[in-house]
């Protein structure tokens, strides 16, 4: 990877964490795949892997998209709350 990307990838990753009260608490490390791993005091790891929105490919929203984007959010939030859970 290029230094250059990787600097504006640890940047946006340190703002992120200012921004987001419910960044995981822990030592994080860069890396390359996964972008970052936040180290826990529990010994557990989590990957996190920066990408962008690409506006440019956006279609219209039928309503098979938004309900599977509401199964998406709940699969997201259900396995937030689990590693929460379990990272204690």
């Amino acid at each position: 990877m290029q230094p250059d990307k990787k600097q504006l990838e640890i940047l946006l990753i340190h703002y992120f964490r200012e921004c987001y009260d419910d960044f995981p608490k822990g030592k994080l490390a860069p890396s390359e795949s996964p972008d970052f791993i936040v180290k826990m005091r529990s010994r557990r790891e989590l990957g996190i892997e920066l990408t962008r929105l690409n506006p440019v490919n956006k279609t219209g929203l039928t309503e098979d998209k938004l309900a599977q984007n509401r199964i998406w959010d709940e699969i997201v939030t259900v396995s937030c709350e689990l590693f929460e859970q379990h990272s204690a």
